[in-house]
């Protein structure tokens, strides 16, 4: 039992060192190097949500602002501020071009220029209200030093005057994203 044993220990012994001795005596082959690329493409989701949607001429839903102007002449507030949430990868503008307000039966207009648009930018102290111009884009956002991600209130309001007529007005507003990529 005793030899054995002392059998086992030397081939023990002799295996490790041979081990070692492999280990010892290796050399290094260096393989193909292999290479990593990540194309990451410009990414902007821009989500528009609001608590009143419409139906549209596509008979889906859009967003929609809605203004109860039910004491004559004045500025009124939309009902609901649109619920804006921004992820991006990229600088982008977003902007936004308003349609004149049509009354449906009297084809009575009200201009894009009387109603006006407040865009919450977190990064801005003060958030005035703009209004829009005929015909023109107005630049609602914008980042220039990279991706962005936040949520925030667009709030609108809209001038009534003596002039206008009981009626049910319908306008669009427009978003467009420009970005470079």
């Amino acid at each position: 039992m005793i030899v054995m044993l002392m059998s086992f220990f030397m081939y023990l012994l002799f295996c490790s060192t041979n081990a070692y001795a492999i280990s010892n005596d290796s050399q290094l082959l260096t393989g193909p190097t292999i290479k990593i690329q990540a194309i990451i493409k410009p990414y902007i989701n821009i989500t528009i949500n609001s608590p009143v949607n419409i139906q549209s001429n596509l008979s889906s839903t859009s967003p929609a602002v809605i203004f109860d102007c039910n004491k004559g002449p004045g500025t009124y507030q939309a009902s609901q501020p649109l619920t804006f949430a921004i992820v991006s990868n990229t600088p982008f503008q977003l902007q936004f071009e308003a349609t004149p307000l049509v009354e449906k039966d009297s084809k009575a207009i009200i201009s894009a220029e009387r109603l006006a648009i407040r865009f919450n930018d977190p990064a801005k102290i003060s958030n005035n209200y703009s209004s829009f111009k005929k015909g023109e884009k107005k630049t609602i956002f914008e980042t220039t030093n990279g991706g962005v991600s936040f949520a925030t209130e667009c709030d609108f309001q809209l001038d009534i005057t003596y002039d206008d007529k009981a009626g049910t007005y319908e306008g669009s507003i427009f978003v467009e994203v420009l970005y470079q990529p």
